[in-house]
């Protein structure tokens, strides 16, 4: 398949800051829906005033907003909008008091010509993760607006965004995640998904020109990368690492028909934490490595405080923090609630601190040293499987050497921005904070994870600052009448 009319911008994957930027291209508004409280004074009055929040001064209007979990201003308004409550009170309060959104969706007669191509279907990699896999934030803080995951009908969307008291707290599961997500292009009237991977994109003659796996071109004035960071898994060059008992996946290293369930799991991360709860769950005995101090280990300084225990979100991470640190006593909250039978399996667990990996055999041992110098010390033992979880990056390899080349010689994106606030995630390219718009190559957009930021709740906003960059570029779209739902009106619905 090959276009012959050049797309007003082509979305590199398929996960949801990639469906949210459809969204806004394909027509949607974003407005505050007057009246609605936000808890701040200042910033309820400017938005009184205003019709249309991408016509607007958005960084007069998120002056000073800084106390959440992202760096980029726009991405913290918009999440304010959305979640007004959330990371003060929301979590604490009784599960039966509303949650309020103040962010509203208008259809407008104009959209973009563009296209959206991943490998998986629409929800990206929430299609392959493992089926035990739960997400990390509440359930509607995964929601993108204008539907919620709760919602029955998909085709019809709600008029007003209120959680169930289920929905407020708990963490949904990676099946309902794919569905939910999986839904949205229908519900919004979105085409141009197409199941396929970007293996080549350059720049030619003021445009992109786009090739396939599939032998699809395109051309495109705009190329949206939302692909995240998981792309290529990242090594620790120890010997035995390609054997064909190691794995850099937990998938790899736990779908094997071995006897001997005996694991060995490298890393303090989300991954390997999420591994290790798995096969705790399967049946295997864990042998744990990290590196550094038990009590600075990832998952410990997380979600080992009381606010998390209290909370009652993360039971499966609390108990392993507990037994992480030496202060697991069989009688934590994890266990009283009978989910995971943490009390059963935890002598299968063997946490190393402070360890790194040395070396794989081909009989399975493996060699950990702790410490260093004159204090250094081997710890040694047998494992039929190892996982090494140290992380990621993206895969950008698509990208013409010249964009690359062009982006490495930009050097090492900041993790701070121009207020001094610090990243949460490693950055990998270096953005214009309003408009994901790549400093060092015009027209490439980098959403979410790219630009630092993986939490769903902010990246999915992203999508705005791309919409506002084309509109004050020039770039309208076209009039178009947008398909009529039962009881819309003509020419828009608000959501």
């Amino acid at each position: 398949m090959t276009t012959t009319s050049t797309l007003d911008a082509l979305v590199v994957g398929s996960g949801p800051s990639a469906i949210a930027t459809s969204i806004a291209l394909s027509g949607y508004r974003p407005h505050y829906i007057r009246g609605c409280k936000l808890y701040r004074e200042r910033l309820e009055s400017e938005l009184a005033s205003v019709d249309d929040l991408l016509s607007a001064d958005l960084p007069s209007l998120s002056h000073g907003l800084s106390q959440r979990q992202s760096n980029n201003r726009l991405a913290v308004l918009f999440d304010l909008l959305f979640h007004p409550n959330a990371d003060y009170t929301e979590l604490a309060e009784p599960h039966d008091q509303p949650t309020q959104t103040c962010l509203g969706l208008t259809r407008s007669n104009r959209s973009h010509a563009h296209v959206v191509v991943g490998d998986e279907a629409a929800g990206g990699s929430w299609h392959t993760m493992r089926g035990s896999t739960l997400a990390l934030s509440p359930g509607y803080w995964m929601e993108l607006p204008g539907l919620e995951m709760n919602a029955s009908k998909l085709s019809e969307p709600p008029r007003s965004w209120r959680p169930t008291r289920e929905s407020r707290r708990s963490r949904r599961g990676r099946n309902e995640m794919a569905r939910y997500y999986r839904g949205l292009p229908k519900h919004f009237g979105l085409g141009g998904f197409v199941s396929d991977r970007v293996v080549s994109a350059r720049e030619d003659d003021g445009a992109w020109a786009i090739e396939t796996r599939d032998g699809r071109s395109y051309r495109a004035r705009r190329l949206i990368l939302a692909v995240g960071t998981s792309g290529v898994k990242k090594r620790i060059g120890v010997a035995g690492e390609d054997l064909p008992h190691v794995s850099h996946t937990c998938g790899g290293a736990l779908d094997s028909a071995e006897e001997t369930r005996t694991l060995l799991v490298i890393g303090a991360g989300l991954s390997a934490t999420d591994c290790i709860v798995e096969a705790l769950q399967a049946g295997w005995t864990v042998f744990h490595s990290f590196r550094g101090p038990a009590a600075s280990a990832k998952i410990v300084t997380k979600f080992g405080g009381d606010h998390w225990i209290r909370s009652g979100m993360y039971p499966e991470y609390n108990a392993l923090a507990s037994k992480i640190t030496g202060d697991f006593d069989g009688t934590t909250m994890f266990d009283k609630m009978r989910r995971f039978r943490f009390s059963e399996m935890a002598s299968s667990y063997k946490p190393h601190a402070d360890t790194e990996l040395r070396e794989i055999g081909r009989d399975g041992s493996f060699t950990l040293r702790r410490g260093s110098g004159a204090f250094a010390a081997e710890v040694s033992g047998h494992a039929a499987r190892v996982a090494i979880l140290v992380g990621s990056r993206p895969d950008l390899s698509f990208l013409s050497q010249e964009v690359r080349d062009t982006l490495e010689r930009a050097g090492p994106p900041p993790r701070e921005n121009a207020d001094g606030i610090r990243s949460t995630h490693e950055v990998f390219v270096d953005v214009d904070p309003w408009s994901m718009e790549a400093k060092a190559v015009p027209k490439l957009h980098a959403l979410g994870p790219l630009r630092g930021d993986n939490f769903c709740r902010f990246a999915i906003h992203d999508g705005w600052g791309v919409l506002r960059a084309m509109e004050q570029n020039g770039e309208l779209g076209e009039v178009v009448n947008p398909k009529k739902k039962r009881g819309q009106k003509k020419a828009k619905t608000e959501l």
